[in-house]
């Protein structure tokens, strides 16, 4: 596969990524704000379309398009996110490793800027009583932005009554809120206000107002649904959705959860005891023991509590927080967020070693070359005269380029089904999907026009089958936006190939159709026996059956 054959997938990749992206950075913010982004956006559209109409560079137009789109776009929100979650769960060096890289492919003055003021922003997140001066540097100018720096250090030093009265009136309270400081004024609410009614008025209010909030951002609502079930004085509830949203959380927050729960119903000794057991256990250096000796002086600065007291507001809250809980930790491998994936870390190195292992004895763009190594020929042969030939054709790629492709494809799709359906059931479906592609492609090939079948994008296509299924039927994660967004991100990948099928020349659609179809059958079928599994058992436990 050269540069050539992939012209036309990798110029359609781009113009839809670049589209997509448009689209919505319209919709965010006014241009002005965003303006770094379309300056980015207009070095990746200028440069492909030049390349695409010079009758000499065409045949490159789509790998340099789509290169400059991973450059300039894929790459710098992935690390953008990566800082935002780093300075959020309390890893500094991680938090400047991510932001030095992002500002050497996004070197814009807001990120030059960011990257001046981050000490500072860390010790402001550590609890550090900051001076005005530093204050003025990070607002940068912005009176706002100076406000919402007070108060965040009212909050680290425990001043939680000046806090609450900051959030009093309704302009400063939207101000602050637009800011991103819900869970400030969440808290406050909770240990000064201690009505159960205000509390579920401030919750509406954080979700109308607070960005941070928003249904995209799992790491904060994970927070929320934690810390508001605990301040509704729900131990139980607030100690299982910690445990559940782990993943989410920042190192000691869900002792903090349980701690705040605990305080809130009364028991202010037992929360004391696990805060202090915890700082010792994180190390009171470190930016997570910084928070909770932080929330211990909040909670010294506010009187105990005897129980919690609930009304019917905060009880339908609590119901729709843990419908919330449940959606969130079905969606965390969506997030990123599931234990590492090393069987599908696995299977990207084999590639990558199967296919070092065939350049170094050869050409890998060879048909000869590819078929002796272990390729299978649709139409030719008969399968199971060398039966091997359909596992070790799905190991072989024709090019580094096709290889880089099916790796990034394995590495996306790979983690979610290993998540999901775990590691055994991955690598049934992955093996044969694989056989089962390979099978239809020498059913339906023309004996007349032998073709040459290599690549893993049967085996591929298969987890993208199955990962639809489990996104379609699961109710958890239909109901989700993340689990929406990755079922409309597998229609469109799906479609996008099938329109990349029809036009480009050496690719076969049967293999990645028949891949698809197989995998999303293997994926109803687990999920039913699993169903079946847990109704039986579930009906044994009822019936008193050991």
């Amino acid at each position: 596969m050269t540069a050539q054959d992939l012209l036309f997938p990798l110029l359609f990749s781009t113009a839809l990524a670049v589209t997509i992206f448009a689209f919505r950075l319209w919709k965010s913010a006014p241009i002005r704000q965003t303006l770094d982004w379309w300056i980015a956006l207009g070095c990746i559209s200028v440069p492909s379309v030049a390349l695409a109409v010079v009758p000499s560079t065409r045949g490159y137009a789509g790998l340099v398009s789509f290169s400059l789109l991973t450059l300039l776009l894929f790459a710098p929100l992935r690390l953008h996110a990566w800082f935002l979650r780093a300075v959020r769960v309390g890893q500094p060096r991680m938090a400047r490793l991510w932001l030095t890289l992002f500002a050497v492919l996004h070197p814009s003055q807001a990120t030059r800027h960011l990257r001046a003021t981050l000490p500072s922003l860390l010790r402001l997140r550590q609890g550090a009583d900051i001076d005005d001066a530093t204050l003025d540097t990070l607002a940068n100018g912005s009176p706002s932005a100076r406000n919402t720096l007070d108060v965040v250090r009212l909050h680290n030093l425990g001043k939680i009554q000046q806090v609450y009265h900051a959030f009093v009136p309704l302009k400063e309270r939207e101000e602050l809120l637009r800011q991103g400081l819900g869970m400030v004024y969440l808290q406050s609410v909770a240990l000064i206000d201690m009505s159960p009614d205000a509390l579920a008025t401030a919750v509406a209010e954080v979700l109308a107002m607070d960005p941070t909030m928003s249904t995209k951002n799992a790491d904060r609502r994970a927070l929320l649904v934690a810390y508001v079930l605990a301040y509704a004085g729900d131990l139980d509830g607030a100690t299982t959705a910690s445990r559940e949203l782990r993943a989410y959380l920042a190192p000691g927050v869900p002792v903090a959860v349980r701690a705040v729960a605990a305080f809130v119903t009364g028991d202010a000794q037992s929360a004391a005891k696990w805060l202090t057991e915890e700082r010792a256990r994180l190390g009171d250096t470190t930016l997570s023991a910084a928070a909770l000796r932080g929330l211990e002086r909040t909670l010294e600065a506010v009187p105990p509590r005897t129980r919690a007291q609930s009304s019917p507001a905060l009880e339908s809250l609590v119901v729709r927080l843990r419908t919330e809980q449940r959606e969130l930790a079905a969606t965390a491998p969506l997030e990123g967020r599931a234990s590492i994936a090393w069987l599908t870390t696995a299977q990207c190195a084999l590639l990558l070693a199967v296919h070092a292992w065939v350049t170094l004895r050869g050409n890998s763009l060879d048909p000869e070359h590819l078929f002796v190594s272990g390729g299978l020929v649709g139409g030719s042969l008969d399968p199971w005269s060398e039966p091997w030939r359909l596992l070790t054709h799905g190991l072989l790629h024709a090019g580094a380029l096709h290889l880089i492709f099916n790796v990034v494809a394995l590495w996306h799709f790979g983690r979610f089904c290993e998540a999901f359906y775990g590691r055994i059931a991955l690598v049934l479906i992955y093996v044969s999907a694989t056989v089962a592609s390979g099978l239809t492609v020498m059913h339906f090939a023309d004996p007349l026009r032998p073709m040459l079948l290599v690549g893993a994008s049967g085996a591929i296509f298969a987890l993208i089958g199955a990962l639809g299924v489990v996104l379609l039927f699961k109710g958890e994660l239909r109901r989700a936006r993340s689990g929406r967004s990755m079922l409309v991100g597998v229609g469109i990948t799906f479609a996008a190939q099938a329109v990349i099928d029809t036009f480009t020349p050496g690719i076969s659609q049967t293999a990645h159709l028949s891949g698809f179809a197989f995998g999303a059958l293997s994926g109803l079928v687990i999920l039913s026996v699993r169903a079946l599994v847990k109704a039986r058992t579930s009906g044994a436990e009822r019936a008193g059956i050991p």
